[in-house]
């Protein structure tokens, strides 16, 4: 994977991850992507180069938590 790559795929990391304290902290409707971007360190606009808004990035974050759900129930099949 290219550096320019792997630092695109951290930034989304980190967006996802604060997206979830930040949604965790304020609920959906009180969540703002000027917080989400200062939680993660990103200008807002870095977001918005990722995401089309909120819902976008509150599904994308969805999809990511259960991906990782289905890979975690599969190792744990497959060692069980």
């Amino acid at each position: 994977m290219s550096p320019l790559l792997e630092k695109q795929n951290q930034k989304i990391s980190n967006i996802l991850e604060a997206t979830l304290q930040v949604m965790d902290e304020f609920g959906f409707e009180g969540s703002s992507m000027a917080l989400i971007a200062e939680k993660s360190n990103v200008a807002a606009g870095t977001i918005y180069r990722y995401f089309k808004n909120k819902e976008d990035l509150l599904n994308a974050l969805y999809k990511e938590t259960l991906t990782n759900l289905v890979q975690n129930l599969n190792f744990l099949a497959i060692e069980g």
